[in-house]
């Protein structure tokens, strides 16, 4: 689970669902295309994280995320 995941299941949990921002806004919301691009920053960013400190992500996770996608 990525960023732009974690955002939507937690705004979701108080109400704000994309059919929500839809009608609210009288248009599609864009919501799936702004995940996605939430959650390749995320990626993006943690990648950054890891170079920097020096850590590699671990096998089981980096496994569990390439049948994620």
């Amino acid at each position: 689970m990525n960023l732009g995941d974690h955002l939507e299941r937690g705004l979701s949990a108080v109400g704000i669902t994309k059919q929500r921002v839809s009608r609210l806004l009288g248009r599609p919301c864009k919501c799936k295309e702004r995940q996605r691009r939430l959650n390749e920053l995320g990626q993006q960013a943690a990648a950054a994280v890891r170079k920097l400190t020096g850590q590699e992500p671990a096998a089981d996770a980096k496994k569990l995320d390439d049948q994620t996608h």
